[in-house]
C-alpha cells in the first residue's frame, strides 16, 4: 500500500521501497526492468548509486529560462553513450542513452 498525501493507493502487485538500498535488492534479483518517468528528485540519488542504465531524454525547442539542471548536483561523472535518436516533425529530439 503506497500513500501520497492523505491519499491511499493500492496497486496491484507493488510495495513501497524506502531507500536506495532496498531498490539495489531488488534489481539483483530476476524480473523486468524498472522504468522512471520523469522525477527530478527519484534519478539523482539513482544515478549516484550506479542503478541507471540507460535514459530516453526528449528535447523540446522552447526555451524558458532559468530552471533545475537535467542531473542536478551528480558528484562523480556518469559516462553514457548515445544509442540512437531521432527528430519528430514537431522539433523534439528523442536521444536514448547507454551506459557507456
Amino acid at each position: 500500500m503506497l500513500t501520497h498525501g492523505n491519499q491511499k493507493l493500492d496497486w496491484a502487485n507493488s510495495h513501497k521501497l524506502r531507500s536506495v538500498d532496498e531498490l539495489k535488492e531488488v534489481t539483483a534479483g530476476e524480473g523486468p526492468d524498472i522504468v522512471l518517468w520523469g522525477s527530478s528528485t527519484l534519478y539523482p540519488p539513482l544515478l549516484e548509486a550506479n542503478l541507471i542504465d540507460g535514459l530516453n531524454l526528449l528535447i523540446y525547442p522552447i526555451i524558458l529560462g532559468k530552471g533545475k539542471k537535467l542531473f542536478g548536483r551528480a558528484s562523480h561523472p556518469v559516462t553514457m553513450k548515445l544509442a540512437s535518436s531521432e527528430a519528430a516533425k514537431s522539433g523534439i529530439i528523442i536521444a536514448k542513452y547507454e551506459r557507456g
